[in-house]
Parts: C-alpha cells; structure tokens; sequence
C-alpha cells in the first residue's frame, strides 16, 4: 500500500515533490521514526538536508524522514547474521558490517531492492535468497494504474537472478522502445526527437544504455550538507553509490498520474528505479520511485500479489528415480516458501508406465490429479478424450508468463488439434553420455561435434573391454535402449522419415531405403559390431544403471539423466551430439504440465504451475540438472549453464535446438512406440531380420492408426 506525504517544514518542496513526481500516493505504510544509525543521518543529511531545508527545489534522494525503526533482517555475512536497516520513500539504508570504517563511502548501502522486487527472490546473504514473488507494484504511476508497467512485468527486460537481458551499445540513438503494463515491448518513432531519451552511456558490466536524462542526474551536482556545512559537490558519489547499475533499458509507458495519462520514461537499476516525465519542473523532472514504500509493503505486508491469493490442496502426479523426484519437491518446496497458503501434494510414481496406467485409472474414476507431468509422446491419448483443461488461454491471461517465453519447439509438441494443451517444463534432446575416464584411460579420441557413425563405432570398440580375462566383456563401449525414440535421429540422419505424416499419420514409413538403412546400422551395433551389452545383459542391469557404475563408455539418453549421473564420484563424464549419417539430427524430449479438466482448485493448481514453469521453479528444476528449461531466460543463465556442474558441455542442448524434431502427437502413439519397439528388440538382438521387423512393425502399427477417426 502506498502511503501520503506528511506535512514537514519543506512543505513548499515536499508538495512539489508530491504534485510533479508521477509516483503512487496513498496512507502511509509507515510512521516518521528518528535515524536509527548516526551514519544512516549522515547519509540521508547530504543531499536531502537541504531539500527539507528549503535551501534548493529538487527531488528527494531518500526522503523527507525515516518511515521505518531501526529493524534487524537476515544477512548471513553480517555479524551474528543479520544486519541494521531503516526504510525510506525512495530507499532501504543498511550497514552490512557495523565493524567496517565508516568513512567508507559504502559503509552505509540501500539495497538492491529492484533486483527483489522483479525477481521476487528476498535476498538474505551475498548468494542467499528467500523465494517469494515477483512484485505487481506500479513503479510510477497513481495507485493501482491499470496502464502503468509493475516491477513484475519488468521481468523479462531486466537482469535479475533470474538471468540477464543485456542490449547492445546504443549511445547517441534515441530511446524509442516503449513497455506497458503486461511488460510487452513496442516502439514509438515519435519518441526519437527527445533530446532527453538520446543514450548517452553503456554499462559494460551490465550491458545497458542509459539515456541523457537520467546521466545528467545520476552525475549531477548541487547543494549538499557535509561537515555542518552547505556546499556544492556531486550528488552521488560514484555516480551509481545510489542507484546502483542499469540492469533494464530505459522504456517509454504512459501512466496515470493524477487522473491524467502521462508519458514517462522509466528505467531500472539495481537499487533504484528512475522516471522522467518533461512536464515536472526543473529539479523534478526526473526523480526516484518510491522503491522503499514498494519493498517495505511486499516484504512486509505481502502486497503485490500479482493474482488473488490462492489456498487449499493441489494434489501433483510425477514419476522418475529418487533423484529426478528431488526435483520436483523442491520446486514443491519453494512454491510452499511463496504461497504457504497451498499445500501440494506430490504423489510419486517410480516409472513411466505405472504413472500412465494410474493417470487412465484416475481419469476413469473421476478422480485425477489436479496437475501431472507427461512427455509429449504421451498426452495426445488424453488430449483426444478431453480431460485436460486447456492451459493455452490461462498462459494468455498471465501477468508474469507469455508464449514468447519458451522454445517454439516445446510449445508446439503441447499443441493438440490447434490449442495449447499443457506448459512444457524442458526441451532436452537425445545425447551421447561418454565416460571421460575410459576415453582417456584407453586413448580413444572424445567425441566432438558433427562426429560421425563409423567415429562413433570406432570409439565404441576400442572401449569394449573384457578387463579380467575371462572371456566375457566387462565394459562395453555404447548403450542404447530398443526403442523408437532411439531409432528415428538416425533414420532421419540418413534422409529418412518414421510417419508418412507428422500432422496426421497413417501409416509407418520404416521400410524406405533411407530408413532401412539407418536400421541395420543400429542393428549392427549388437549383431556385428558387438559393442553393446547382450541381451541378457540388458535385462540384468539397464543401461543407465551400467554407466553409472563404469561399466560403459557410452549411453544415449536425454537430459534427465542428468541428476542420477551427478551422483557419480570416481570418473568423470559429459555429453556430446548425436553422431551422423549424412545430417545432424535429434529428437525431442519434452515434458509438461498438464492440468486436469475435471480439478476441483483450478486457480491453486494454474498458480503452482506459474510458479513451477516461470523463472523461479525452472530455475530449481536447472540447478538441479533434470532439465534443459523450456523458458529461454533460464535456459541462458548460470542456473542452467553452470560450469562447475557436469556435464560441463550443457549448452550442447541449446545447440541442438535448431536441428531438434519430434515424433507425431496421436491418440494412438504409445500403442504404435511399443508395437515398433518390440520389433526394434526383435531385430538388435538377432531375433529376427531388419526386413522381418519393418513388415512386421509396419503391419500391426498401419492398423493402430487406422483406428484413429
């Protein structure tokens, strides 16, 4: 909630202030309270001691008093971890170490409280963070403006720990660029003869421009109270000591200010938020939000929910190993942290099939999880009976969430029959896992992009070992599950197609040369090759499991292998691409979040899989290395791209977006994978003829698909 100027000795200023700054005003959220450190007076007297004086006529820097007491809030590098803070209208001051020198021009900070408020991480040590909300506050504007960007819709322009959005250089061009209250980005040629919006510097750490009008001011010198005294000198010494750094570039929104549309331009900085509107007076034509009214209130009084708040159960089906269901609780757990009025419920299902066949059981019963995750390949059977509530509008209507925020890819395996059925958490594609120990060990060359099939066989045998002489391989160089999944890169690799049509397939196209082709070579890698465990050997200890224990040199699989193989201690592993036919290819691994038509808390369950897919739980999901991130702000932070995590080649997934397919979305589609799958195993392991497996897949599949009206 916003709060009212008081009525002080400035009040000739204090009413300037008010009339021409563009900035929200209501009650007060908090009561004038003495300085509750002689250096937060100190700091606060500088520059405005002679606004409260009368002395000069310009924007205030803090405020006209302290709004808060003194107040203790965590911060683990503080002594006895936390530290003194007082909030202002325009700021929060802190002492971060009370043993410091105090002639330290940064003994006395203001927080990086846009940085909080966008994110909505609270931070409470120099990496630590609270998760709660990003903030649908109105940076400027009258109270609840309904045109006017909030702090929220600031997310996907501004750096935050949720990722960067730097700019290129733009110094001497025009600021143009405009945002408005959802944070959709536009341009207004209109704009471009504004000398005030003219760049005039470029952040080289934070990669954003900063207009004139707001240089002047960031740099500008004037009237301050030091040593008891009056004298001239530079405001803000350094120049970004109150502001902090740019991290959004400057934007031109219209707000409401005293009932009257105005155009601001508004920029973000790591501490405060800056506004220009040209109609203010000299000395208030730009001015600082007040950011420690907005913070003060979300921190403390929970304001700025960006949707009603949301309680009661919400009951969330997922399926995977121990470490792949880590993940989800503690994206579950973070939700909890922000929205304790909710409790999800996560019902943990070991594999794949037991969580569709309990998902079939549920839906028949009348009874589904409000939320599940599923992989593409599997939702079209659901999709086709209309139990899923379409999530396409919901996304639409988000203040925090737009399509243009994920991977077209991803989006576009979720679409069933022209609409968005469900929010897509990754986009993983197949990969090769190498041991890098054995590679070294054995000096095999690594694997290196555009590397081919007969690279990709060579490496394998020189890493198939029988190590104890007994006749029998104690290490095999490549593993690959019998599956379709596996098969079609290398079919489409060699020129050749699966489906006659991925839109509306009606029959298997296995048995063209191009795919034939690719088949026997798959194939080979058991009958000639002998570079993959036996059959027996497979159904002994699978796959995943083998090059988890050393026992291979290679593993195809998708990115969820990921958390399990970060358990590894005794080698060292990362991934590489696809080998290639002829060209490279892949194919998608994408799950998603799907809600149930049939939920009983539709707008609890829609929150949780805000929260689950936006920044903050994608961002659990990535640390945690389960998933390449459907939404790209993740998928290009450190979250994601983390170096001192393996596999350290990560961004192999983002490469491989570009030259990523998928199979087709059917209603039939699981019944079609594990018709060719059968004949997949038939044919690697000697079972049967590649020929014998097409005719035969191809047959039994044609059928599957005729049923499809």
């Amino acid at each position: 909630m916003y709060r009212r100027k008081r009525v002080t000795a400035g009040l000739a200023l204090l009413s300037l202030s008010t009339l021409f700054s563009g900035m929200a005003t209501a009650e007060p959220a908090m009561q004038a309270e003495p300085f509750a450190d002689t250096e937060f007076g100190s700091t606060w007297e500088r520059t405005d001691k002679p606004v409260k004086d009368g002395t000069v006529s310009r924007t205030w820097f803090w405020g006209p008093t302290p709004n808060s007491a003194a107040l203790k809030e965590p911060n683990k590098e503080s002594p006895g971890g936390s530290r003194t803070v007082q909030y202002f209208d325009k700021s929060r001051m802190e002492v971060n170490d009370p043993n410091g020198k105090k002639e330290d021009p940064f003994y006395v900070t203001n927080g990086l409280l846009t940085i909080e408020l966008v994110s909505g991480n609270m931070q409470v040590g120099a990496s630590s963070y609270e998760q709660r909300y990003a903030a649908c506050i109105n940076i400027t504007g009258d109270p609840g403006d309904p045109n006017a960007p909030t702090y929220a819709a600031m997310q996907r322009v501004s750096n935050t720990t949720l990722g960067d959005h730097p700019a290129a250089s733009s110094v001497g061009q025009s600021t143009t660029a405009t945002i408005n209250a959802r944070g959709d980005v536009g341009a207004d040629q209109s704009k471009a003869s504004i000398a005030a919006g003219k760049i005039a510097y470029y952040d080289d750490v934070t990669k954003h421009n900063v207009p004139a009008a707001f240089w002047t001011f960031l740099n500008s010198t004037g009237p301050v109270y030091e040593n008891g005294k009056v004298g001239n000198a530079q405001l803000s010494n350094p120049w970004f000591y109150t502001s902090g750094k740019p991290i959004s570039e400057p934007y031109w929104t219209n707000a409401t200010i005293r009932g009257q549309t105005t155009s601001v331009m508004v920029q973000l900085f790591e501490r405060r938020a800056l506004t220009y509107v040209a109609g203010n007076p000299a000395g208030f034509q730009v001015e600082m939000a007040n950011i420690g009214q907005h913070y003060y209130d979300w921190r403390y009084k929970n304001a700025g929910r960006c949707t009603p708040p949301v309680s009661g159960t919400v009951n969330f089906q997922a399926f995977g190993d121990p470490a792949e269901l880590a993940v989800f609780q503690q994206v579950i757990a973070g939700y909890a942290t922000a929205n304790p009025s909710v409790k999800v419920n996560l019902i943990q299902v070991p594999a794949q099939g037991d969580h569709l066949s309990k998902l079939a059981t549920s839906f028949a019963a009348g009874n589904p999880p409000d939320v599940f995750l599923i992989n593409y390949r599997r939702y079209g059977q659901f999709a086709n009976q209309n139990v899923l509530e379409p999530l396409g509008d919901y996304l639409d209507k988000s203040v925090t969430l737009r399509a243009s925020d994920y991977y077209t890819q991803s989006l576009e395996a979720f679409t069933y029959q022209n609409t968005l059925q469900c929010i897509p958490q990754n986009i993983s594609s197949l990969s090769i896992y190498y041991n890098k120990y054995l590679f070294q060990k054995y000096n095999v060359p690594l694997p290196k992009d555009g590397w081919t099939w007969q690279d990709m066989v060579s490496a394998s045998k020189a890493l198939t070992k029988d190590t104890d002489g007994d006749g029998k391989n104690d290490i095999y160089g490549f593993g690959v599950d019998t599956q379709l999944i596996r098969l079609a890169p290398f079919i489409w690799s060699n020129g050749g197609e699966i489906v006659d049509d991925y839109e509306n397939p009606t029959k298997l196209t296995i048995d063209t040369p191009a795919a034939k082709e690719a088949f026997q070579a798959f194939v080979n890698l058991s009958l000639i090759d002998k570079v993959v465990p036996t059959q027996a050997e497979a159904k002994a200890q699978s796959g995943d499991a083998r090059f988890l224990n050393g026992g291979l040199g290679m593993w195809v699989a998708s990115r969820a292998d990921t958390p399990t193989f970060r358990t590894i201690k005794n080698f060292t592993w990362d991934v590489a691409s696809l080998p290639v036919l002829k060209t490279k290819a892949t194919i998608l691994h994408s799950d998603a979040y799907c809600m149930a038509a049939q939920s009983k808390n539709k707008e609890a369950t829609w929150d949780f899989i805000q929260y689950a897919l936006g920044p903050q739980g994608e961002t659990i999901a990535s640390k945690l290395g389960r998933i390449v991130p459907s939404l790209k702000t993740v998928a290009n932070s450190p979250a994601y791209l983390d170096p001192t995590q393996p596999p350290a080649n990560s961004k192999l997934y983002l490469d491989a977006i570009p030259t990523i397919r998928r199979v087709p979305i059917s209603p039939v589609w699981g019944s079609i994978e594990t018709i060719v799958n059968a004949e997949i195993d038939r044919a690697f392991y000697g079972g049967a003829t590649v020929d014998q497996a097409i005719q035969a897949a191809t047959q039994k599949a044609n059928a599957e698909f005729a049923k499809v009206k």
